[in-house]
């Protein structure tokens, strides 16, 4: 089955990583899609903004 996607990563300073339900990992990079089922985690110092292509919210991850 397909990953539905949500949204886009539309500002990332420094680096985050996506992992998906089977485990799979990758590194996120500005423009990058962002599947549902995802968990994005920003690594030391890093910002990454999200945007939701439904409702078109933006959310903000901080990693400190």
């Amino acid at each position: 089955m397909a990953q539905q996607l949500i949204g886009h990563v539309v500002l990332i300073e420094g680096e985050a990583i996506a992992t998906g339900p089977d485990g799979e990992r990758r590194v996120l990079r500005l423009g990058s899609p962002v599947f549902e089922g995802e968990t994005i985690v920003a690594l030391d110092g890093a910002r990454v903004e999200l945007v939701f292509d439904e409702s078109g919210s933006r959310f903000l991850l901080r990693a400190s």
